[in-house]
């Protein structure tokens, strides 16, 4: 696909280390959303993020709903640092993600183009290039995912991979289950990117990549019941999702949830517990959480939670 003839890349700064203002930024930018967020760096003068859009964001925008995010963190924003930039064109993403290593979680190893060789037969190798979708398996939240997806447990047959990106999560659950896959985003760079990634792995007959907002394509609500679903999205839109997704999870099925922080997730397993469903399995990193639930056997609307 061509590139537009520029870009605009977004620099925040904030003045000292903090996941949660990472975090609020990267909800502040849903809409419109980047198109590549290139660097996370934190060190000792602070956090700072930088993002590429093909049209130039509304600065002041993305303060309020900034603040707005942070209501519970009086002063968390303060000397918060804004900056836009027009930037000649490239394949930012790509550029940005050469030279990186192998991630192994379990028996899954994810792989660039530049690092292909031989693995042990018991491992389940593939080859994953973001392009300019999100996705190699790098951060801590598409880790976390694949831990829980690799848990002891029923062999799903039916996956939904609901904000797929690159893919990475379907093309391991297809790789590991005799299953069949619909890996969604609503970005359609991410599904060319997706589709790519698993024509190249050979499972294209096991997955079909869709391009979706959310849960109201016909094709993902005829897809239902999913035996597992896997959303690694962000929070506010977890907590939106909630009932959507409580009704596509069938009676035994499994729903994975990341993309959240640990300070996020008291209102996310009340929100879903409300729906039915608790949590049987945490997976943490860091700030960061991967929630496994699923319905408990005997429906109750005080049944506990089995993970802390």
């Amino acid at each position: 696909m061509a590139l537009a003839p520029a870009h605009w890349r977004l620099w925040a700064r904030f003045p000292a280390p903090s996941r949660a203002l990472g975090l609020a930024l990267l909800e502040a930018l849903e809409e419109p959303a980047p198109f590549a967020l290139l660097e996370r760096a934190e060190g000792p003068d602070g956090d700072r993020i930088a993002a590429l859009f093909l049209d130039p964001p509304d600065l002041d925008a993305i303060r309020t709903r900034m603040t707005i995010g942070l209501a519970e963190m009086p002063g968390a924003a303060e000397g918060m640092e804004l900056a836009l930039e027009e930037v000649a064109a490239e394949d930012w993403v790509r550029r940005a993600q050469e030279g990186l290593p192998p991630v192994r979680v379990g028996r899954v190893v994810l792989h660039g183009s530049h690092d292909r060789r031989s693995w042990p037969a018991n491992l389940r190798p593939f080859e994953v290039e973001a392009g300019e979708a999100f996705g190699t398996g790098h951060h801590e939240t598409t880790r976390l995912c694949l831990a829980a997806l690799q848990a002891p447990g029923a062999s799903p047959r039916r996956i939904l991979d609901l904000g797929c990106g690159s893919g990475v999560l379907a093309l391991a659950a297809a790789r590991l289950f005799p299953a069949r896959a619909l890996a969604t985003d609503n970005d359609p760079l991410a599904t060319a990117v997706a589709r790519e990634n698993a024509r190249k792995a050979g499972l294209g007959p096991h997955i079909r990549v869709l391009t979706a907002e959310g849960l109201a394509h016909p094709l993902i609500r005829a897809g239902a019941p999913y035996d597992l679903i896997l959303a690694n999205i962000l929070a506010r839109p977890l907590l939106r999702l909630a009932p959507g997704l409580a009704a596509c999870l069938a009676r035994a099925g499994r729903l994975v949830l990341s993309g959240l922080l640990t300070t996020q997730e008291r209102e996310i397993r009340a929100r879903y517990r409300a729906h039915g469903l608790i949590v049987t399995r945490a997976d943490r990193e860091g700030e960061w959480s991967a929630l496994t639930l699923s319905r408990p056997r005997r429906p109750h609307p005080s049944a506990p939670d089995l993970a802390p």
